[in-house]
């Protein structure tokens, strides 16, 4: 058995995939909202030799996770972003509970490579600002023509 093999059948068991949009306001220099995703992977036990596993074949660091009362402590390996899309493709092949999940991380990050390479696009400056808006504006005017309304519309419309 190879190490991603093992790696998905621990990950199918104890793991947990986050593929996520969502609207967030802590950066200063952007506007007051805007979107952005959490994709990463995680795997908590209180078993911390496997952890540590984790973290010596496949980066990361090991994170304490204290419990209250009589638990045992846990210990927290988490993979974010391209590095959770690089461990996703290893473990893909061989999941079977995640696997749907993990293909989404892969998918993500294949797709947006592929659209890069064709549209030769550089995001620098306000440019990615820009592209955002406009598909946000894209996506409402659809939701319009659909008869979905937003609550930025419900809001905007009084």
């Amino acid at each position: 058995m190879n190490k991603a093999e093992y790696l998905a059948g621990l990950f199918d068991g104890e793991g947990c995939v986050t593929y996520k949009q969502y609207w967030s306001s802590k950066r200063d220099n952007r506007p007051s909202r805007y979107l952005c995703w959490r994709i990463q992977l995680e795997i908590v036990m209180t078993h911390k030799d496997t952890i540590q596993w984790c973290c010596d074949n496949f980066g990361g660091n090991l994170r304490p996770k204290p419990r209250k009362g009589e638990y045992k402590m846990q210990y927290r390996w988490r993979r974010g972003f391209k590095d959770a899309y690089k461990i996703a493709t290893a473990i893909h092949p061989y999941a079977i509970t995640k696997k749907e999940e993990l293909k989404k991380i892969i998918d993500h990050y294949d797709k947006k490579e592929s659209k890069e390479s064709k549209e030769d696009i550089e995001y620098s400056g306000g440019k990615a600002y820009r592209v955002i808006l406009k598909m946000f504006h894209d996506q409402m005017e659809e939701d319009k023509r659909n008869g979905n309304h937003t609550r930025f519309d419900r809001q905007h419309k009084r």
